[in-house]
C-alpha cells in the first residue's frame, strides 16, 4: 500500500489522488501537520521523501502497472 504523508492539502496531492485511483492502486493520504518533511511516502518499507521523488516514484509505478497490464505480461 502506498502510504503518503502530508502537511497541508494542495492541488499536486488531488492529482496524485487521481493517479493512484485510476491506476487502482492502494493508498492512503494522511495528514501530518507536524511533519518535518511536508511530503513523505512510504511503500512496501521504502521512505521516499519530496515532492520531486514522489512524483518520480508515481510514474514509474504506473510505467510498471501498464507493463505488467500489457497482453502476455502477467495478466
Amino acid at each position: 500500500m502506498v502510504i503518503i504523508r502530508y502537511a497541508e492539502w494542495d492541488a499536486r496531492l488531488e492529482s496524485w489522488k487521481e493517479k493512484l485511483e485510476e491506476l487502482v492502486t492502494a493508498h492512503r493520504f494522511e495528514e501530518d501537520e507536524a511533519a518535518v518533511v511536508p511530503l513523505l511516502l512510504q511503500e512496501q518499507g521504502m521512505m521516499i521523501r519530496g515532492e520531486e521523488a514522489i512524483a518520480t516514484f508515481l510514474r514509474q509505478l504506473e510505467k510498471d502497472i501498464n507493463d505488467w497490464r500489457e497482453p502476455q505480461c502477467g495478466v
